[in-house]
């Protein structure tokens, strides 16, 4: 893989593959990485050379009819020379899967989901809290945003009161985790062997868990202060909400806490789910915040002035063992699902050389 992926990709790092691929606690792909198969399809030449490759995270899923078998589509490398070899993959794995499923498609892979036939969502819902209005008017000034989207002062100093706790992730209370488990229909199982790995065992980033309770009776959120690119100025993102029902407005005033603590502009939070965005409006409202719904705001803040879109894009489909259709308005993801949450640029990343394929 280092051959095909170059030594500067970060994705080829070796403590990073390992963890992202042979340490990922996937029930039912356990027997194949116990037979040293990794999660990658790939079109290889009659020298054996890699020429085309499709890598995926297995991941174990919630559906209503049953079916536990779900990918996130990491990857599709093309240097066959062979116009829709990329497509052929998907199609190949697609025959043996319930749920597939990914996050940030550029335009061309964008054009080949839809020649399969998946669904292609261009923003997935977004929910952002302002956590300091003047000191995001200047970032924003400074990068060109136009002027209207700096929030309130009222919220600020009314964050200010709030207090919140760390918590290691191992506290978290199994009722805490069996009732997040237990309200979604469809979307991905957060036992609690996945969470210690998608955020105790990440080899490169640091993540907090917050809760509004010393004990995290009321739930927990983890989150990830980030910067914004070009600047000294920061944001928080919510990576996972692990919460009960009626416990989300006062998480939410620990989350805020957190981020003013820490002097973050804002906090924001993706998920694929309608409802659950919902939810979280209602809470804050109760919480006595205003939570600004997909607004036109940059996403990636990378650089500020190049962002084309307010939140981020999502694809997905049913394997060919699924009942049809599907509706993944209700399949609920976040970020911290697939691999959005990287530290990748675009000076780095893979590229094969063509090669012709007899």
């Amino acid at each position: 893989m280092r051959e095909t992926y170059g030594p500067g990709f970060y994705g080829a790092d070796d403590d990073y593959f390992d963890w992202f691929y042979l340490k990922n606690p996937c029930l039912w792909f356990a027997p194949r990485l116990a037979e040293g198969i990794i999660p990658v399809n790939a079109i290889l030449s009659e020298r054996r050379q890699i020429a085309a490759l499709h890598a995926y995270l297995p991941f174990d899923a919630i559906t209503p009819w049953g079916g536990q078998i779900g990918v996130w589509d990491i990857e599709w490398i093309n240097g066959s020379g062979i116009r829709g070899a990329g497509r052929a993959l998907v199609r190949h794995l697609l025959q043996g899967i319930d749920i597939y499923a990914g996050f940030g498609c550029n335009e061309l892979s964008e054009n080949a989901f839809r020649k399969i036939g998946l669904e292609v969502k261009p923003e997935i819902p977004r929910c952002v809290w302002m956590v300091d209005a003047e000191g995001w008017a200047r970032v924003a000034e400074s990068a060109g945003i136009p002027p209207g989207m700096g929030g309130n002062r009222t919220q600020e100093r009314h964050i200010g009161d709030r207090h919140y706790h760390r918590i290691p992730l191992g506290s978290v209370p199994d009722r805490v985790l069996e009732e997040s488990l237990s309200s979604s229909q469809m979307g991905v199982t957060r036992r609690r062997t996945w969470l210690n790995w998608r955020y105790v065992q990440h080899p490169f980033i640091r993540y907090d868990i917050i809760s509004a309770d010393p004990d995290g009776l009321g739930g927990v959120a983890v989150v990830r202060v980030e910067n914004i690119a070009g600047t000294e100025q920061t944001v928080c993102r919510i990576l996972d909400l692990l919460t009960e029902k009626n416990g989300l407005p006062r998480l939410l005033t620990g989350i805020l806490a957190f981020a003013n603590r820490e002097g973050c502009l804002l906090v924001d939070y993706f998920t694929t789910a309608e409802s659950v965005a919902g939810r979280l409006v209602a809470a804050s409202s109760v919480a006595g915040f205003e939570a600004l719904r997909n607004p036109p705001l940059p996403f990636m803040f990378q650089p500020l002035a190049m962002s084309s879109r307010n939140s981020i894009n999502f694809v997905a489909s049913v394997g060919a063992q699924v009942p049809q259709p599907i509706d993944f308005g209700g399949f609920y993801a976040t970020k911290a699902d697939a691999n959005q949450d990287i530290l990748r640029s675009t000076h780095n990343a893979p590229v094969l050389k063509p090669a012709a394929i007899p």
